[in-house]
């Protein structure tokens, strides 16, 4: 995970509302990820 990465949850109340991150993922640089998402494991995310 590289700087300025969020990971946060979304704003329903009660339930799963955070991402879950499998191993060996390369988050880069400003990515938001956001809610109830699955990243599989060895991914790689890129921000915009």
């Amino acid at each position: 995970m590289l700087h300025q990465v969020t990971l946060g949850g979304i704003g329903k109340a009660g339930g799963d509302r955070h991402p879950k991150i499998g191993d060996g993922v390369l988050i880069g640089a400003g990515a938001m990820i956001l809610g109830n998402v699955r990243i599989g494991e060895g991914a790689k995310i890129g921000a915009d």
